[in-house]
């Protein structure tokens, strides 16, 4: 029978931590590419200008 010294198993410890850790982090970055909410038409329109509003405004009421 063989016997495992604790570097060897240390090392195999460390080795499998880190690929389960590299694992986690590519399932992590693949969810949140396709939970991605970014709409850039939230960020960049921001409604009608002064021209517009001056162009579509009702009529300017009238004082005496």
């Amino acid at each position: 029978m063989r016997i495992i010294d604790a570097t060897a198993l240390s090392s195999f410890a460390r080795k499998t931590a880190e690929s389960a850790s590299d694992f986690a982090s590519v399932v992590h970055n693949l969810i949140m590419d396709v939970r991605d909410s970014y709409r850039p038409e939230l960020h960049y329109m921001r409604g009608p200008g002064p021209k517009w509003r001056a162009k579509h405004q009702p009529l300017a009421k009238i004082r005496f």
